[in-house]
């Protein structure tokens, strides 16, 4: 019987939003099950607003070869003894390609654990569901592939973002400055890989057509380190 799952994606916003569509079904599979994220510290956030689909976080804190953690060998064992002392009855590995963050399940997983992920090259043998990881399709997709796996419902691939109470007045303290008497857009320009950016000069005039079709103001979002990005968007528009 599934009880406890845990799900390892230690990624940021966009990542875990291109996800949403497989917590659903994988939700809609185990109504009754504790489901956790294993993810990076910011996802605090994230849970909070899809507690219908996950219970709680669990701070990821490294494994050698996953870059988004800086990678303490005391800290880390720690954390992997325990994650084993308590084991999940099923853990997902949804981190990509699985060709560092299978051995990073492997290395939690208890003995009666069933497991599931993507791989490239050779099938690990401990992967109790598995299949070749699909590049070539959309994220979406790859996602709800490792679902349909273990036979989770079609519950859709529509993406959806919950809002708190809180969140109205936090946007009303960001955008108070903006006059609110046309409609505002927003355009998110950064990414935290060079390779995922779209260049400064397309979102410009992306932007520039969006304000006169819809006779909008543009707002220009980003995280801490992008604001000279945002600049130049901002100067080509």
């Amino acid at each position: 019987m599934i009880e406890r799952i845990a799900i390892f994606r230690a990624l940021h916003l966009g990542d875990l939003l291109l996800a949403v569509p497989a917590f659903r079904a994988l939700r809609a599979a185990y109504p009754q099950a504790e489901i956790s994220l294993i993810g990076l510290p910011w996802a605090r956030w994230f849970v909070e607003r899809f507690d219908g689909y996950i219970d709680r976080l669990i701070e990821f804190n490294g494994f050698p070869g996953i870059t988004e953690v800086d990678y303490d060998p005391e800290r880390a064992n720690a954390a992997i003894a325990e994650l084993r002392a308590h084991p999940f009855d099923l853990l997902i590995q949804l981190h990509g390609s699985g060709e560092t963050s299978n051995r990073f399940i492997a290395a939690i997983a208890g003995p009666e654990t069933r497991t599931a992920g993507h791989f490239t090259g050779e099938r690990p043998a401990f992967l109790t569901v598995a299949a070749p990881y699909p590049s070539e399709r959309p994220e979406i997709e790859r996602n709800l592939n490792l679902m349909r796996l273990f036979d989770c419902p079609d519950t859709g691939s529509a993406l959806e973002l919950p809002l708190l109470p809180s969140d109205g007045a936090d946007a009303d303290r960001l955008l108070g400055p903006v006059a609110l008497r046309r409609p505002l857009i927003g355009l998110h320009p950064g990414a935290n890989y060079l390779s995922r950016r779209w260049p400064a000069e397309r979102f410009a005039v992306v932007a520039d057509r969006l304000a006169e079709a819809h006779d909008a103001t543009i707002v220009l979002t980003g995280g801490s380190g992008e604001e000279r990005l945002a600049a130049e968007v901002a100067a080509r528009m």
